[in-house]
C-alpha cells in the first residue's frame, strides 16, 4: 500500500540524492524502512524513470549497501522542507520507532542504520 506521504518523501529523498550527486557529495542513506519499501514498489513501474528524473535529474537506481551512523543529509532536508516527519522513523510494517523520532526532535540529529541508498549510472560504469 502506498501513501501520499511516502510518495512525497521519496521525491524529496531523490531530490537530495540528485543535488548531492551533482555536487560530488556523499549520497544519502535510506534509513526509513517505510520509504524504502515504497521505493522498492516503485522501481519496476512504468512511471519510476520519469518520477526519478523529475526529482533527481536522472534515473536513480537502488544500491544495496549497509551501515550505521549519523545521517549527514538531514540538514539539507530541513533547509528545503523543514523537519523530518515520523515516516522517516517508521519501518516497513508501519511501526514507528518513537525513541529514535523523539531523539531527533530533541537534538536535530539522526543516528540510524541503513541497508541501501541511491545509485547513479555513472557510478557503476567502468
Amino acid at each position: 500500500m502506498t501513501t501520499t506521504v511516502e510518495h512525497t518523501e521519496l521525491a524529496r529523498f531523490l531530490t537530495i540524492a540528485g543535488q548531492r550527486h551533482r555536487a560530488g557529495e556523499k549520497l544519502p542513506e535510506m534509513f526509513s524502512g517505510a520509504i524504502d519499501a515504497f521505493w522498492h514498489d516503485q522501481l519496476d513501474t512504468d512511471v519510476y524513470d520519469a518520477f526519478s528524473t523529475e526529482h533527481a535529474g536522472a534515473v536513480v537506481g537502488h544500491s544495496p549497501e549497509s551501515g550505521v551512523g549519523v545521517i549527514e543529509w538531514v540538514n539539507a532536508y530541513e533547509e528545503a522542507y523543514g523537519p523530518l516527519s515520523a515516516i522517516w522513523f517508521t519501518d516497513e510494517r508501519g511501526r514507528l520507532d518513537g525513541e529514535a523520532f523523539s531523539a531527533y526532535r530533541e537534538t536535530g540529529r539522526v543516528e540510524a542504520s541503513w541497508n541501501c541508498g541511491p545509485e547513479f549510472a555513472e557510478e557503476t560504469a567502468e
